[in-house]
């Protein structure tokens, strides 16, 4: 147990200090997310691992007859590793990252023209809010206690069912967390879907890093309620309350209340995208436009350059667009799957 914990204390460090080289501005960016994001997914999946573990361990030495059936609910009864690892991991992430869209969004067009826009700054305000945050949280936590309270874990011992109770309450909270982040990016992102803007975003693509953003948040969150979902609806509860069997149906709560959120936050956004680029595309085609006017002579290579240029600029925006709609099949296909399997079972 000593080399396992010195070993267990090592590891955590190495993975501080490499989250500080991962986070000092020097590295680059793109990098340094991505290596970041699979740290969040890693560090999720350890938690989870060590909650089971810590709680395993506790059951062997002083419940022995419940070992094996709390090992076995845990890690596949419940499948509470998997599901807890993905929420866990999640929300880690996207706590560290909180403040990517609202940084890239006033980099893009300026803090003092988004600071003038009213709704845009409400809803960053709610984003970042944490009395916001752990308001909706323990309203689901509340209700998620509910849902288990009358579902019943399958133990006689009052200490492996709070354990249950608190694991599967603490998955709900990183849900709905997540969900509420989700939603106000989505909000804050429709907020601008007016902005006025005098450069060519479309050349340098700059608004490119959201696409990124909202495939990986959507595809991992659809993943971990499906999980979560698929999990607790066939999970070994008791269902011995004076509800019985209806509450089962109460299972589908968290699937019911997140679609729509991802619905909304994985095509709006795309489609806001499309509509800003098109309006850069309007831009350039304009400033074209009025380089050849402010000239008295035109030569026939200019007007070569002027019509391939344009026609360069309209392909761009049919690729741009090719490439939103093939990125929206991962969360599709993944729905598809999601409720394929549910039917079936």
């Amino acid at each position: 147990m000593k080399n396992f914990a010195q070993t267990l204390f090592k590891e955590l460090t190495s993975y501080m200090k490499y989250n500080v080289l991962l986070n000092d501005p020097k590295q680059d960016s793109k990098s340094r997310n991505i290596f970041f994001i699979m740290n969040s997914v890693y560090l999720g999946f350890f938690i989870s691992f060590l909650y089971g573990f810590i709680i395993s361990l506790i059951s062997y030495i002083f419940l022995r007859n419940s070992f094996y059936q709390y090992l076995h609910d845990f890690f596949i009864g419940f499948n509470c590793f998997i599901t807890g690892g993905l929420l866990f991991g999640l929300t880690y992430q996207i706590y560290k990252t909180q403040e990517y869209i609202p940084n890239l969004l006033s980099r893009v067009f300026g803090e003092t023209k988004l600071a003038e826009n009213k709704i845009f700054h409400r809803h960053k305000t709610t984003y970042f809010s944490i009395k916001s945050s752990m308001r909706i949280v323990t309203i689901h936590i509340i209700l998620s206690f509910l849902l288990f309270y009358f579902a019943r874990f399958p133990y006689e011992n009052k200490f492996l069912e709070s354990t249950m109770i608190i694991y599967g309450c603490a998955m709900y909270g990183c849900a709905v967390y997540i969900g509420r982040k989700i939603f106000y990016v989505a909000q804050m992102l429709q907020s601008i879907e007016d902005i006025e803007f005098n450069e060519d975003l479309f050349s340098d693509n700059k608004l490119e890093g959201i696409s990124t953003y909202i495939n990986v948040v959507t595809t991992f969150t659809v993943l971990a309620v499906w999980f979560q979902v698929n999990s607790y609806y066939h999970g070994p509860f008791k269902y011995s309350s004076e509800l019985g069997q209806a509450v089962k149906i109460f299972m589908f709560y968290l699937a019911i209340i997140a679609m729509p959120v991802l619905i909304v936050f994985n095509y709006y956004p795309k489609t806001l995208l499309r509509k800003l680029y098109t309006k850069s595309i309007d831009i350039k085609i304009e400033i074209l436009n009025k380089e050849l006017s402010s000239k008295e002579n035109i030569s026939e290579f200019e007007k070569i350059k002027y019509l391939s240029e344009k026609d360069k600029i309209s392909r761009d925006e049919l690729k741009y667009q090719l490439r939103l709609a093939i990125n929206d099949l991962p969360l599709i296909i993944t729905i598809i799957i999601m409720l394929a399997d549910l039917a079936l079972k």
